[in-house]
This record gives structure tokens, sequence and C-alpha cells, in this order.
């Protein structure tokens, strides 16, 4: 009997036991789709949001640039992730670790300071806190990736199958 991340991943078209992707555990790959999935959807409904905002359907939310910048690259980095394990490519490299925690805290620490500037607009706090409470949890799924990537900290590619 398969192992129910297994199935799942291979319900994406992922093949966990691929040459390339076999020096991976099976849940980081997981970790990764599920990450990824996050980023991809956060995206998409900030911009249903913000569409319907300027439609004035929702209640006007100040126009970030800046942060929608940084939610588009994390959805970016999230869209390659699952293209590159579709095609059995492994890019869990640390740079892509390193800059994905970058944007997903940034978007943490500007929302909370978004909201510091807007503590009046009780709109704003409920439509925002889910997604620095999801935000967080990619945090903690790229800190997850990284300790089972790299299990002792000196190593810089020890890798087990698990």
């Amino acid at each position: 009997m398969q192992h129910p991340i297994v199935t799942f991943l291979n319900l994406l078209s992922i093949d966990p036991h691929s040459k390339s992707l076999q020096s991976f555990p099976d849940s980081v790959l997981f970790a990764s789709v599920i990450l990824s999935c996050s980023a991809i959807g956060q995206w998409v409904v900030d911009m249903i949001f913000e569409l319907l905002a300027y439609a004035e359907i929702f209640p006007e939310i100040p126009f970030r640039l800046n942060f929608i910048t940084l939610t588009f690259l994390s959805a970016i980095l999230a869209y390659q992730t699952v293209v590159s394990l579709r095609h059995n490519i492994a890019v869990i490299t640390n740079s892509t670790l390193f800059v994905a925690a970058f944007v997903e805290i940034s978007l943490i620490v500007g929302d909370i300071y978004f909201l510091s500037q807007n503590l009046d607009n009780t709109f704003l706090l409920l439509f925002r806190t889910p997604f620095i409470t999801l935000t967080g949890i990619n945090v903690l799924l790229l800190t997850y990736i990284w300790v089972r990537i790299h299990p002792t900290p000196f190593a810089a590619t020890s890798l087990k199958k698990s």
C-alpha cells in the first residue's frame, strides 16, 4: 500500500521515485507542493480582492505595489517549483529557500506594518489576518524543508529518503 503522501504526489503527476527526485524525502516534496499551492492561492485571492476593491464592491484597500510585487514573486517561485517537480526535476536549492524565506518574511512584516498604520480599520484587520497566518505557515514549511535537507548544521547536502 502506498503512503498517502506518495499517492497525493502521484495525483499531481509528480513521481517521487524518479531518479532525480529520489534523493529528496517524500515529506519535503509534499511540503514543497503545499507551500507552492498556498503561495499561488494567496496571490490569486489577493488579486481578486484588489480588483473587488478597485471596482468598489469591497471597502477601499490602500494599493501597495511593493506588496503585490512580493506576492507575485512568491507565486512565481511556487509555480516554478511545481512545474519542476512535475517534470521530475528537483530545484530545492539553498538560494531558492533563502529567497523564498526572505519574500515570505517580508510579506508578514509588510502586513504587520500595514495593519499597525491602519489600526482603526477593522475590515483590514479581518482581511489581512488569514494571509499573515498562511504566510507564517509557509515560513514554517520552508524551515521544515531546510531542516530535512540539512539534518545537521554543518551538512551541505546530506539527504536521506524517509
